[in-house]
């Protein structure tokens, strides 16, 4: 009985924690052969480009988006996040680097020679549940 109560009391934190939204868990797979890092914003729908500054200005660090080679990496984001992106001329960006690309290319080099291993745009909260089912694949 007791354990029932210390869940429902994680339960309760959970739900108040992330102000009583829907929560919308995507996996990332990772099918290569190297540790990769995403990098997800907001962007304009015709933006394609990648930021000027990187966002990794000190390295890629243990509370980035790593997904390991050959694993998969789960991301919690509320459902508010994909909704009426299209609307607003928005998407939502995942951009997919190689970690030692990272950490030993400079940035400049990065964007003028767009090196991503893969790029995602989700338009709206149907995309990401219905065209891509939670589940992100990389090459």
């Amino acid at each position: 009985m007791r354990n029932f109560f210390i869940g429902l009391f994680f339960s309760l934190m959970v739900f108040f924690i992330t102000g009583c939204q829907e929560v919308l868990d995507i996996e990332f797979v990772n099918n290569t052969d190297f540790t990769l890092v995403c990098q997800f914003d907001y962007r304009e729908l015709s933006d394609t480009i990648l930021h000027e500054n990187t966002p990794w200005p000190k390295g890629v660090q243990k509370t980035d988006c790593i997904i390991k080679p050959h694993s998969t990496h789960l991301s919690r984001f509320n459902q508010s996040d994909f909704i009426g992106l299209e609307e607003k001329g928005l998407c939502r960006s995942f951009y997919f680097f190689d970690v030692d690309t990272i950490n030993a290319v400079p940035w400049e080099r990065i964007r003028s020679e767009n090196i991503v291993v893969k790029k995602v745009y989700i338009y709206s909260l149907n995309d990401i549940k219905y065209k891509f089912d939670n589940v992100i694949y990389i090459p």
